[in-house]
């Protein structure tokens, strides 16, 4: 079973091939994620996990990330977000992002 987690930081997991942009602990294996595309054939990856790491993108740069994800997993691959509180103290619109949105269903 072949798994990823994704900006892994300092977070190594032995059943996973741990990436982040820096090598924070032993087993990291450095790439920038926002280089695309990924070196990963696709469906060839069955499960990925990225915690609190795709806040880090634009969200242009997301949409590339997204894409890539969908490419890499296995058609029954399984896909593991998390992302920070909502209640960070800035407004919901830009949290949201509601103009981007409406960008994209413009435009796409």
């Amino acid at each position: 079973m072949k798994m990823l987690n994704l900006g892994c930081g300092p977070y190594v997991f032995s059943q996973f091939d741990n990436i982040d942009k820096r090598i924070e602990a032993q087993g990291v294996i450095q790439k920038d994620l926002s280089i695309i595309p990924w070196d990963w054939d696709s469906e060839s990856i069955d499960a990925i996990t990225s915690m609190h790491v795709l806040i880090e993108f634009e969200w242009r740069k997301l949409i590339s990330i997204f894409r890539e994800m969908h490419r890499i997993l296995k058609k029954e691959g399984v896909l593991r977000i998390g992302t920070p509180y909502i209640d960070s103290g800035k407004e919901l619109d830009y949290l949201m992002g509601w103009g981007n949105i409406i960008y994209l269903a413009k435009n796409y």
